[in-house]
């Protein structure tokens, strides 16, 4: 299992009509990450990591589509989240990859 934590943009009011809010820490938890797909691409003159992973976890928590997962120093972005057969036993969250992210867990 791996240690992950996951961010959620948080919306507030700045009280002169505009709304603001920036990425909270939201869950700490162990799951699996694994790779279901993926390429590198030359993109813009530099090697572009394109893949998607499944996180699996065996506990329901509040994870939501576009919220942000990082684990082992890299960065994901949450595309679907699945209880499989609604069973409750576990939760499977399809992650697109972002990149890595120096000084993370």
């Amino acid at each position: 299992m791996q240690a992950f934590y996951t961010k959620r943009l948080s919306e507030s009011d700045n009280s002169f009509g505009g709304g603001g809010g920036g990425w909270v820490n939201h869950i700490e938890g162990e799951g699996a990450i694994d790779m279901l797909s993926g390429n590198d691409a030359v993109v813009a003159g530099r090697i572009d990591e394109q893949s998607t992973h499944i996180l699996i976890l065996f506990d329901i928590l509040d994870i939501k589509i576009g919220d942000e997962v990082y684990a082992v120093g890299k960065q994901y972005r949450v595309k679907h989240v699945d209880d499989p057969m609604n069973l409750g036993r576990q939760l499977e969250c399809l992650l697109e990859y972002v990149g890595v992210v120096s000084g993370e867990v």
